[in-house]
């Protein structure tokens, strides 16, 4: 008998139908994922930089503009977190890993209060971030340490800008 040849029992069905079934579900979020939180957060990404636009640098932003932006990066807070929810979904998260998601959306929600945003590259450079881990998503192509890299990424470019701002202001 061919060594590859293996008995039935032997072939982890159990576990191949189980795998099988997450990955449909992991499939099923990162469509949400797609469809819902990430390209609502694309668009009030692209609403921050068209608000930026006319400004050369923040301390040219008048007052009512800044509160405008700062519900907009509230705005961009609070869909961050619904996205934490899909992606935890979707890449099947360790603990570890799920904590570290929350922990940066905790770090920029207190960013946010204080308060915050930032110079116009700042914020396209944030737009690509976000660009590159929702095209990862929509590709599924990459592991769950490539996407949380690309989430740290984003987080990091995002927190930069909310400080930039605060000590602007």
């Amino acid at each position: 008998m061919d060594d590859s040849v293996k008995p039935i029992n032997d072939l982890g069905l159990d576990t191949a139908i189980m795998t099988e079934k997450q990955g449909t579900q992991a499939d099923e979020a990162a469509s949400k994922v797609q469809s819902a939180d990430l390209a609502i957060l694309r668009s009030k990404m692209n609403v921050l930089n068209t608000r930026l636009q006319p400004y050369g640098d923040i301390s040219e932003i008048p007052q009512s503009e800044v509160k405008q932006i700062k519900c907009i990066l509230g705005a961009i807070v609070q869909q961050l977190g619904f996205a934490i929810l899909e992606i935890r979904a979707m890449i099947q998260a360790s603990g570890n890993a799920v904590r570290q998601l929350e922990a940066g959306r905790k770090c920029l929600e207190a960013a946010i209060q204080e308060f915050d945003t930032a110079d116009r590259d700042d914020f396209l450079t944030t737009g690509q971030d976000l660009e590159d881990l929702f095209q990862a998503y929509k590709g599924r192509n990459q592991d769950e340490e490539e996407l949380l890299q690309k989430y740290t990424v984003l987080m990091d470019h995002v927190l930069s800008i909310c400080f930039k701002f605060e000590q602007s202001t």
